[in-house]
């Protein structure tokens, strides 16, 4: 039979010429066929001449390759082709005349042996990169002269390298738990997709004829096209459920199989051991039965058994009670190697509980923290409660673990709604008004406009004009930025026509005094830098209308400064930097001045463009807090003088524990507090905000509260100017937001202080017969058992002189055989931890427990008189805490008068002949009500009431309250 390939194929002669094989003339469209050698002159050779009937290769040339497809010129293309093979035929000839040519050999070494060339045309050429260039060029015919044989290019093997694999990674449900809820979407929708696309496969193993007849009934009652199958985010996810709850009761689809080997008595069988969530299923393959290869031999239903156990690595032993005999059970033995992962699986199933139902909270407060393994978020955020992770120790405290979306971490339980049931708690939206609030409070003012302000501008509107009329009208734009540059001499009136005479002459002094600090003009004998400062400073702080005449003064002299003194522009801009600090300008002026500011401070290639950005600095912030009020003394002016614009100060953020920061000239207490605040990880602004900056001064070490708007430099000036001690501490006022227990700074702040009150007895609460309650007294031991764990000399035991370090003196009993009492039951509670603990530990949990009291974070007052609109009222206690403020009878303690945050209107410190008051108004039912107490902590109760109005929002205008 002939091979219908070879059938195609003709016969080719070629020839010889010289011994050689001559090819056919090359064609101008394809390149010749190789040459037959004599070893290739066999196969089809030997086949009959009439078994080709066509050429085994046909010409693919098409009509595309001509420039008239249905038209041709054959004799044209006959000449082409006769030119083409004389042409061939020269080079051949040329070719073999040369070869046949003697060619010179190099003396040493020997010369190699001949080697014959043969002309060999072939489809693919590989060429010197060498010759590459040049092949594509104009080709310059060389003698052909005979190279060495190259020796064998051995082909190397890649270190790296990929193969497509032919096979696909798919994620699939594999089987239900008992109990297990889906109610995420994304998951519904994979596994709907999953049961679709296989229903539409015709394998019988997993989901029987009947069973996809079931899933068309349910596409067709909820009427969804064949179309949206391909497109299934149109169709509903009720659609979905229904179709997933349906293939959950299929008996073969969702389960984990396993092919093992069934122990009988007897006898032991190959079988495939099923678990789905319904039970455990024994399964026979037929794959003799096309329609259902798959027969269920025994179900056991989760109900019925008893117990599982291994019997060995690789045997299982499932007990399983009778349905119809209570007493009576069968054990079913299955060998397998992946016994162990059976039993895993099945006591899961058996446990109850294996798909826990998720449970979400809603947060009620911002909590933004920096640790690793904790979590941030807003008020209002949803979490989800997670199971812990194995292998990480959660941290000291009431923590949960949840997730927010992708993001994992530890949370303070007291931070979110933990009310049990299955509805999320509702959104605590942000009103615009607290919203406009918080921005107007924490963020700094936008300092350019869109609109260009040149002085040039300003001086044309409000500069003083010659007197001149005629000089008025000739007024040209080269006399006014003259004007604004710097000048060599002295003026001799304001610059700013609205200036009187007698504003004109502090004009002319203040313009000396600027020149005498740039060094322009000498100091007198009696004068120094300082003097000159103050005398600005002063001159600014009685005279308000020159404020903008300085600042463009000093504009003016740092404008093209061609000074001969070296540092006659650098002083002027220091000196800028002292009165942007102190002074604002009018609002007239402030876009020109932020303007000039801001052009010098963004050019890098201005020389004093560090200074500007500092000046730009200080505007902005003495517009945000209306400057300095202390004049800074003569080292701070040599300072600055000398271009040293920071310091170093040190904070107490607990008795032992301090922190140095930089301060600049207009740090406020504020900034620092927000500073501190980070460094204990508090970072949410809502937060920081029920923290105070305090400080002590001289001997007696009174402790003064800073309002928000205090200048530190103020305090610290004053305070070296008294030449008294003063020391700076962060200190929490308001106890709103919970305690947080994730960073060690933070722990010893809250913990020092607390622990005076807590042993004064402050802190602990009584019944109405003044008597501690049981849980109290058993409180306060463990509170004490955490204390002595804190003491440094605690390995010597404990004892009853060990009882004041530990135990508030209120509850310490003079009878010995109380306290003997006392250490026992402290000993025993110290047993019950189980050893030692690190001290951050013992301090958390020391914590954690005292905030559950209901006096923790009340702050009592004893007042020297309250009067309420004219009236004297009898002597009562003020308690500051987050609920509102009460006034208390002394004895009793029963409330006399109390009112919320929302309530007061205004709080204010005011200072009479000889003491202070604090004076609230009070909106009630009945009316406004004023209530002016005399007490001497006037300025700490103002402070601590104004800040729980703003942290609380309480306050409708919160610039009234003093923080």
């Amino acid at each position: 039979m002939e091979n219908p390939l070879l059938a195609r194929q003709i016969p080719r002669a070629y020839p010889y010429q010289n011994g050689n094989v001559v090819p056919p003339p090359p064609s101008s469209y394809r390149a010749p066929s190789p040459a037959p050698t004599s070893g290739d002159r066999r196969g089809l050779n030997r086949l009959p001449q009439e078994s080709y009937t066509e050429p085994a290769v046909k010409n693919t040339k098409n009509n595309s390759e001509y420039l008239s497809p249905h038209r041709f010129n054959l004799d044209e293309q006959k000449a082409v082709i006769r030119h083409e093979k004389e042409t061939a035929k020269n080079a051949i000839n040329m070719l073999s005349d040369r070869l046949r040519s003697p060619v010179p050999q190099p003396t040493p070494p020997p010369p190699p042996p001949p080697v014959r060339e043969e002309w060999v045309i072939r489809d693919s050429v590989e060429r010197d990169p060498v010759t590459q260039g040049r092949i594509r060029g104009s080709f310059r015919k060389e003698p052909l002269v005979p190279q060495p044989p190259r020796p064998p290019v051995v082909a190397e093997k890649p270190a790296v390298k990929f193969v497509k694999a032919p096979w696909k990674l798919t994620i699939r449900k594999e089987m239900f738990y008992p109990g297990e809820v889906l109610n995420d979407i994304q998951i519904i929708d994979q596994v709907f997709a999953q049961i679709v696309e296989d229903c539409k496969k015709s394998y019988p193993y997993r989901i029987r004829e009947q069973d996809r007849k079931q899933v068309e009934t349910v596409l067709r009652q909820y009427e969804i096209p064949p179309s949206d199958l391909n497109n299934q985010s149109n169709i509903h996810p009720d659609v979905k459920v229904a179709v997933i709850e349906l293939a959950r009761l299929w008996p073969l689809y969702f389960n984990q199989v396993y092919e093992v080997v069934e122990k009988r008595p007897d006898e032991s069988v190959s079988t495939i051991f099923a678990i789905s969530e319904h039970g455990i299923r024994l399964i026979v393959h037929t794959p003799h039965d096309l329609e259902n290869p798959l027969k269920i031999q025994d179900f056991f239903p989760f109900e019925t058994i008893a117990d599982v156990s291994l019997e060995a690595n690789d045997i299982l032993s499932v007990h399983v009670r009778h349905e119809d005999e209570e007493n009576a059970y069968s054990a079913v033995r299955i060998k397998t190697n992946q016994a162990p992962q059976i039993k895993k699986t099945l006591d899961r199933c058996l446990s109850g509980g294996v798909v826990p139902k998720r449970k979400f909270v809603r947060a009620l407060e911002d909590y933004v923290t920096s640790e690793v393994n904790h979590l941030s978020f807003k008020q209002g955020d949803v979490i989800e409660l997670l199971q812990e992770p194995e292998g990480e120790t959660p941290p000291v405290g009431n923590w949960l673990y949840g997730k927010i979306e992708n993001r994992f971490g530890f949370l303070l339980a007291q931070y979110v709604d933990s009310t049990d049931g299955d509805n999320v708690p509702p959104i605590r939206h942000e009103t615009s008004e607290d919203r406009d609030e918080r921005v107007r409070f924490f963020d700094d003012e936008v300092p350019f406009s869109s609109e260009r302000y040149t002085m040039i501008d300003f001086a044309t509107k409000y500069f003083r004009k010659p007197k001149d009329k005629k000089k008025q009208e000739t007024w040209a734009w080269e006399d006014i930025s003259q004007i604004v540059r710097f000048s060599e001499k002295p003026i001799s009136q304001s610059l700013l026509a609205d200036l009187g005479n007698e504003e004109s002459k502090y004009a002319v002094e203040t313009f000396h005094a600027i020149m005498k600090f740039m060094g322009d003009e000498p100091l007198k004998k009696s004068e120094s830098m300082t003097d000159v400062v103050f005398k600005v400073l002063l001159i600014c702080h009685r005279q308000p209308t020159l404020r903008d005449e300085v600042y463009c003064q000093l504009i003016k002299q740092t404008t093209s400064n061609i000074s001969q003194k070296p540092n006659s522009a650098l002083r002027a801009w220091r000196l800028l930097t002292i009165i942007t600090a102190y002074f604002p300008s009018s609002l007239t002026l402030k876009p020109y001045v932020l303007q000039y500011l801001g052009d010098n401070a963004d050019e890098w290639q201005r020389p004093f463009h560090g200074t500007a950005r500092i000046c730009q600095t200080n505007m902005i912030q003495t517009f945000k807090y209306g400057g300095r009020k202390v004049l800074l003394n003569a080292l701070e002016v040599q300072q600055i003088t000398d271009g040293c614009q920071l310091r170093r100060q040190a904070f107490y953020i607990s008795k032992d524990h301090n922190v140095s920061q930089t301060l600049r000239p207009i740090t406020v207490a504020e900034e620092m507090i927000q500073e501190l605040c980070n460094l204990l990880n508090v970072r949410s602004l809502h937060e920081q905000q029920e923290f105070s900056l305090c400080y002590t001064v001289g001997k007696d070490k009174h402790l003064n509260y800073c309002k928000n708007d205090n200048y530190l430099m103020d305090i610290i000036t004053e305070s070296e100017h008294k030449k008294l001690p003063f020391q700076f501490y962060l200190k929490r006022t308001v106890w709103v937001h919970p305690l947080r227990y994730d960073n060690a700074a933070y722990i010893d702040s809250m913990f020092d202080q607390v622990i005076d009150d807590y042993l004064r007895g402050s802190l602990i609460s009584t019944n109405s017969l003044g008597q501690l309650t049981a849980a109290t007294t058993e409180e306060i031991i463990k509170l004490a058992a955490y204390l002595f764990l804190l003491l440094p000399d605690n390995p010597k035991g404990l004892n009853a002189k060990t009882l004041p370090q530990i135990v508030p003196k209120s509850v310490i009993e003079p009878k010995h055989r109380h306290q003997e009492e006392m250490v026992t039951r402290i000993s025993r509670q110290l047993k019950m931890f189980g050893g030692r603990m690190r001290p951050a530990e013992a301090k958390s949990h020391f914590l954690e427990l005292l905030s559950t009291w209901p006096t923790f974070g009340v702050l009592h007052y004893r007042l020297k008189s309250v009067v309420e609109n004219g009236h004297q009222l009898p002597e009562v206690i003020l308690t500051i805490n987050k609920s509102g403020i009460q006034l208390l009878q002394p004895k009793s303690k029963e409330v006399f008068k109390e009112r919320n945050y929302d309530q007061i209107v205004s709080v204010e410190s005011i200072r009479k002949t000889a003491y202070k008051i604090v004076r609230l108004v009070i909106n009630t039912m009945q009316g406004e009500e004023t209530l002016d107490i005399k007490t001497d902590e006037a300025d700490e109760i103002s402070h601590l009431i104004g800040q729980y109005m703003f942290v609380t929002g309480g306050a409708e205008e919160r610039g009234s309250t003093e923080l």
